[in-house]
This record gives C-alpha cells, structure tokens and sequence, in this order.
C-alpha cells in the first residue's frame, strides 16, 4: 500500500501540522501552528485523530500559542500530552507568555502551565526517569528536559514539584558560543544520573557562531561536554540515542540528522567516534527507532530508513507524492509510520511491512511516540 495522506481540519484557519504523537487514549495528537482568518494573534492547536479513520479529527482550538516542537506522553502514566508553546505579544506587550504545557486528554483542557522566561525559544522536550540514590527500595524521579534557543540555557522540570530549574551555557567558554536546538537523554548504568545531550547551531547573531554536539551531566563537577561535529560547518538538528549491535558487540550511540550537506550523523558515546550517511536529496527533520530495527526519518522530501550499522545504510524509501515539507514522525504499536507534511496541511500514513526487507527487532521504543 502507498502513502496514503490526509488533510488536517482547517475549520476557522489555515493550520499547519507540526509535531504528532499517539497519545494515551489511543488517538493521534498533532500540534498545529494556525493563522486565523478573522485576522488577530496566531495561535496553535491540537487535533485528536482516530487512527482507524484519520479523516475522523476532534479539533481542540485556542488552546495556545503558536506550538511548533515535540509533543510527548506523560512519563508518569497518566492520560497527559505534553508539548511547548511560544510567546505571544501584541505590540511591545506580552498576553502570553512562553510555557511547556500538560494536556489532559480525557477533559480536553490545559491542567497545568509550566511558565518559561517570556520570550522562550523551546527545541522540543525529552523526559528521563531515574532513581534518587543508590537503594534497591529508592523512589523513581522523572524530569521534563529541554532547551531554550533564545536564551542559550537548558532546563528541567521534575515532575510533582513546582517551578523550573536553569543552567546558561557558558558561552564564554571557547566552543560554546551556541544556541541549543535539540536534545536527547541517558542514563548511567547504576540509573541515578543522568546526561543531557543536545545539538547546538549557529546564529546570525553574535556570539552563537559554532555548531557542535553538546552534552551536561548535573551530577558531574564539570557538567558540560562538547564535541565538534565531523565537519563543523554542518547544521544538526533532531537527535536520538540508543544501542546497536555490529560485530556481535553492543553500544551506545546518538544518532543526529543534520543539513548541509544533509546527512544521518552517527555518534559513539563510548570511544567518541563518528560515522556518517550518504548525503540524502532532503534535509533530515525528524527521527524515530522503529520495531523494524531501523532508524526511520522524515526529510523534507520524503521518508528515509536506514540501518542502525557501522555504515549507516540507506535502505530503498517510500516517497511521498505531496512532500511540500515533512516535519514531524511518529511510529506507533501497529508497525505503522505517521508523519506529518508542513504545507500541504495533511498527516501521512505508512505501514512499515509495505517497505519490504527488514532487519530483526529489538530497537529501544521511539521517545517520540511512546506507543510500542
């Protein structure tokens, strides 16, 4: 079966779909960034979608600002969506304010409001789940992480306590004059720390003028890391992590799509070597494990997979007639790949077994998606 797509409810403006997800109650979620005719502020979104029938949408509108980076379950369980939102302003005047908000899915409503500084740029969020010390009866903790693009700091939220927790970069710092985009987690063998990694870009403004691979470990005394990409004029973007298998050995790695030239980066965090992938026809937005055993993105033009091996291989892709712009990826637990295509205003559906060959599972389940 091709790609099948469908368009997104435009009812009361144009609305563009951004991020997606499968979200606790069984149904698609999908950020959306919407412009509404009657003319005012832009705000943003979510559209429920039924996966049996994506045509069947219940759009939930007015619910924020413009929203445009990731869109999680709650790590805890519960019937929650959780996604950023941006700023908004009217004039020199700020009506909202910068904010990672928790959406309950069962009475369709924003439960909670996470406040950022005002003008927040938030690239996406991860979420973590550790232990609070050593003991075998320890308590687990789980943290909502991200990175604020506007004003070069990370943070987190940990869940049940009130308030943020901020940390600049320090951009002084010879290679650290950046702007985090993305970021992803590990957890340390013995489960009580944690490493926060992020890619980091360059600006057009002074002093964000490198782009690189970061890294910050709280419990460390000296938390941040970077490491120079393999050509450092390269841009990184989405970034994940888990284990792969090759030569019958396996370890740990991150794996990052990146532009110009548009690439799949491969990063060993163990002896700290890369590798990289054929350059590809799109840039490389999104990306997502699947059960398959693959890596599968969504580029600007079209799906790609890939194999998780020491060459990064490209295997043959779906294409996607209308690929105006791909943005977001999910895969769910029918071994089906959803994603979403920016300015047609439609999501799309693939089902993993019509892209033939694969390789053996055993992948780590997408973040991005948290369905299987």
């Amino acid at each position: 079966m091709p790609v099948e797509e469908f368009p997104i409810d435009q009812t009361g403006a144009n609305r563009w779909p951004y991020y997606i997800t499968v979200g606790p109650d069984d149904h698609l979620w999908v950020t959306t960034y919407d412009n509404h005719a009657s003319g005012g502020n832009p705000g943003g979104s979510l559209v429920q979608i039924s996966r049996n029938d994506p045509r069947t949408q219940t759009l939930h509108s007015g619910q924020t600002p413009p929203s445009g980076t990731q869109i999680l379950n709650d790590p805890t369980g519960r019937n929650i969506v959780w996604f950023p939102s941006s700023s908004r302003k009217e004039g020199e005047k700020y009506t909202d304010y910068a904010r990672i908000n928790e959406f309950d899915v069962d009475e369709y409503r924003i439960n909670h409001k996470h406040s950022l500084l005002k003008d927040a740029s938030v690239g996406g969020i991860s979420m973590v789940r550790i232990k609070a010390d050593n003991s075998p009866s320890a308590p687990s903790v789980h943290y909502i992480l991200f990175p604020d693009f506007q004003h070069n700091c990370v943070g987190w939220i940990e869940l049940g306590k009130g308030g943020m927790n901020l940390v600049p970069l320090p951009i002084d710092t010879d290679g650290f004059n950046t702007s985090p985009y993305r970021g992803e987690v590990t957890v340390a063998s013995d489960q009580t720390r944690y490493t926060y990694w992020f890619t980091g870009r360059k600006r057009s403004d002074d002093p964000q003028t490198v782009n690189g691979l970061y890294a910050y470990t709280p419990t460390d005394d000296n938390p941040w890391k970077r490491i120079p990409l393999p050509d450092p004029s390269q841009v990184p973007g989405h970034i994940i992590a888990g284990p792969a298998t090759n030569g019958g050995e396996t370890r740990n790695y991150l794996w990052i799509g990146a532009s110009s030239p548009n690439q799949i980066l491969r990063y060993d965090i163990e002896d700290g070597s890369w590798e990289t992938s054929e350059t590809l026809t799109g840039s490389p937005q999104q990306l997502a494990f699947g059960p398959d055993g693959l890596i599968w993105v969504v580029g600007t033009n079209k799906l790609y997979r890939f194999k998780k091996n020491n060459h990064i291989t490209l295997l043959p892709s779906p294409d996607v007639p209308d690929a105006t712009f791909l943005q977001g990826l999910c895969i769910d637990d029918r071994k089906v790949v959803w994603y979403t295509n920016l300015n047609a205003k439609k999501i799309g559906k693939y089902r993993m077994e019509d892209a033939g060959t694969v390789v053996p599972a055993g992948s780590p389940a997408s973040r991005q998606c948290g369905a299987w």
